[in-house]
This record gives C-alpha cells, structure tokens and sequence, in this order.
C-alpha cells in the first residue's frame, strides 16, 4: 500500500534537493563565466618595472576578488608594449608618457605607423630618471666623449633605447649602439665589450639596483647631460622633461647630474579593455596601493592621481576618467576621453 504523505514528502525533497543542486551549479559557473583573464606587458624581468608590475597584478588579483586575472609577461618595455597592444596580443601595459603620446600621434618612435586614435591612459606611478652608466675607466665624463665607442642604449623596444636613440641623434653623436636586455647589458659592461649602457632607473633619489650591481665588482659612474644638451633635445621634442638626480645619490657622486625623465605609467585601449575593467583595475591598483610599494618603494611617496593628470600626454580611459573623479581628483578638461 502506497503512503501517499511519505511519498509526497520524497518528492518534494527530491525536488528540493534538484534545485539547490542546480543552484550550486550554477553558483559555481557564474563566477568563471565572468573572470577576465588580461596579458599585461611589462619590461625585463632584470628591471625594477617588472618586479612594480607583479605587484601590480597581485593588487588587481586582490581588489577584484579574483574576477580578474592578469598574466604578467617579460616584454621589451614601453615601444614593444604599445605595438603588442595594437596587434591585440595584450590588454594592459607599461608604457612612457612619451612612448604614450607618440603612438597615439603616430610620430616620434611610431613615425609612419598607424596612429593608435583608441588608446588611453590609466594611472602614472613614477618619474624615472634615464641614466647614462659608463665604466670609469672608459674616461666619458660627457656624452659627446661616447663618439665612436661600443655603447647600449637600452633593452630593444624600449621607451629608454628610443629617447636614448633621440638624444644621439639630436646632439650628432654617433657611437657603436648595441641593444639587449638589462643582465646582458651588465654582463657585457664587466667584460669590457661596452663601455656603457642607459637604464631607467626607478627613482631620481635612490641609486638604481643595477648599477649598484655593477659597482660591487667594477668602477662605475653616471653621466649627466649639460645644459645646451638638455636645451637642444627638449625643444625638438616637447614632450620629454629633465630631472635632476641630487649629489650623493650614487657612489662618487659629489654634483647633481641632470638627465632626461621618462613617465611610468600603465596604458590600455578602449577596444581591448572595457569601461569596467578600467574601472575596477583602477580601484583595485588605488587601494592596495601598499602592495604595490611593499615591492617598488619609489611608489610610497607617489601620488598616482596627481602624477597621473600631471603627466599624462593622451586622455584617459573612460573607466579611468570615472574612478578618478569620484575618488574627487580635478581632470583637466585636455584628458577627458573625446
């Protein structure tokens, strides 16, 4: 005989039991359905850039709850990262503000390449000083002494090797250039194969881990640009500054030297990167910023908002645009996306 009330009651927990699988199911799908996997383009994994953008990463990782996911991929830096960028192999970079701005005109390093009309800044988080390292016993005390001599102008690709290029060019001084990564650089400044190379360094008050590298085991020093130098590239090319790093700041350095400045910053393009990525990745790098100088300690007295509308040389990303606004920094109206 059939109990009616008992099977009435299995029914109802089976279906029960139907639907809270179905919403498990569900649950557990929604959440990888709507991840966002990112290549982000750095710079050599031998550079202060790359270990700033891991840190990078981990913040986007841990602001976002996981909902984005960004794998962090060795590059040849700024140039490199803005043409990856258009050929749509990354969503997110390391570019100059310079680097930046030229893509954007089609001009300077990308002259006679398309112009990138979509790509917007993000955030800019440090003003690095490109500094010129040259074997002491090479006898360079200007730049116009590395006439002739086997120099590296910095990793290929790289916002650093296309100023340095621009530097030479400008002042007509013409050495043997040679390109590489920053360790091979290194490498081939002790054995005598150089006798130096440009790097940027990761700030203007603290001496650059590589050449502090280089000097444990070799003589070393940094050469500065003289004012005529200085003059002579800057009103060519408006859009790089000079900075000075303080006396002190490097082993035997007794005077402040003045080099040329390049404008860290992270770029994306509206195709690639939508409003709301923008958004939450700005959110997610603002407030944990402290991982981020936990592991690039130039980043502690950066104010990326100011920096960011101080620097930047092409509007901002709409998602940008809208983050910073709320957080109540002042856009100039020349930033905002057209």
């Amino acid at each position: 005989m059939i109990n009616y009330k008992k099977a009435a009651q299995h029914l109802k927990l089976t279906q029960a039991s139907h639907v809270a699988i179905c919403t498990a199911l569900m649950l557990a799908s929604t959440p990888a359905m709507a991840q966002s996997f990112l290549n982000v383009g750095t710079s050599s994994s031998a550079s202060s850039q790359y270990t700033y953008w891991v840190s990078v990463g981990q913040s986007i990782e841990a602001g976002t709850g996981g909902m984005i996911i960004p794998t962090i991929m060795e590059t040849g830096a700024s140039v490199d990262n803005l043409r990856r960028m258009s050929r749509g192999e990354i969503e997110l970079g390391l570019a100059t503000a310079e680097a930046a701005g030229q893509a954007y005109r089609g001009i300077g390093a990308f002259d006679g390449e398309s112009e990138m009309s979509d790509l917007r800044m993000l955030w800019c988080y440090a003003a690095l000083p490109n500094i010129y390292v040259t074997r002491t016993d090479a006898g360079i005390d200007n730049l116009s002494d590395l006439e002739g001599k086997a120099y590296n102008v910095g990793i290929p690709g790289s916002s650093t090797e296309a100023q340095t290029r621009t530097v030479f060019e400008t002042l007509g001084i013409t050495p043997d250039i040679q390109t590489s990564a920053t360790a091979d650089a290194v490498d081939s400044l002790r054995d005598g194969q150089i006798v130096g190379f440009t790097k940027a360094a990761s700030s203007a008050n603290v001496a650059d881990a590589s050449f502090m590298e280089v000097n444990t085991t070799l003589d070393v020093k940094i050469v500065g640009m003289d004012a005529e130098q200085i003059a002579a590239v800057t009103e060519k090319y408006p859009y790089y500054s000079s900075i000075e790093v303080p006396s002190g700041t490097y082993p035997g350095q007794d005077a402040p030297i003045t080099v040329l400045a390049v404008a860290a910053c992270g770029v994306a393009t509206t195709e690639l990167l939508s409003d709301e990525q923008a958004y939450d990745i700005m959110k997610a790098v603002f407030e944990n910023k402290s991982i981020q100088e936990d592991a690039y300690p130039a980043a502690k007295a950066v104010d990326f908002g100011r920096l960011t509308t101080d620097l930047a040389t092409i509007p901002l990303h709409p998602g940008a645009l809208k983050y910073l606004t709320e957080i109540g920094v002042d856009v100039p109206q020349d930033l905002k996306a057209e």
